[in-house]
């Protein structure tokens, strides 16, 4: 079902239903809902949302099986680059990702805060 799917592609991608909520502009209660209800009847304009946002198929969330989505190009592409880095270069890329990860975190913590705030 789909709200089983996204869930597994949440986790997959370690990213938060709060992180596709700001993303997308689909409201958090509204993805916590199809989690929970993990039903077959999504607006399709929202699964649009999530997919484009996810960048998977919207395939992917009606597809019989559940399985991990495939890499994207663009993840592909990424992954050979760093594939054909000298350990150096791996380690430096990591580096960043840690810088960048670390930003994002304090970004979605600010956000959650302002949003708890205005409570």
């Amino acid at each position: 079902m789909i709200g089983e799917k996204l869930s597994a592609l949440l986790d997959s991608r370690n990213i938060k239903a709060g992180t596709l909520a700001s993303r997308t502009g689909i409201p958090k209660s509204t993805i916590y809902s199809i989690i929970k209800r993990n039903n077959k009847n999504v607006d399709y304009s929202v699964i649009e949302q999530i997919a484009a946002a996810m960048d998977v198929d919207v395939e992917y969330f009606y597809e019989a099986k559940t399985e991990t989505p495939r890499v994207t190009a663009r993840e592909r592409d990424f992954l050979d680059a760093y594939n054909s880095l000298d350990r150096y270069g791996q380690d430096a890329v990591r580096a960043v990702m840690a810088v960048e990860r670390s930003r994002m975190i304090d970004i979605a913590r600010r956000q959650l805060e302002e949003e708890n705030g205005k409570e």
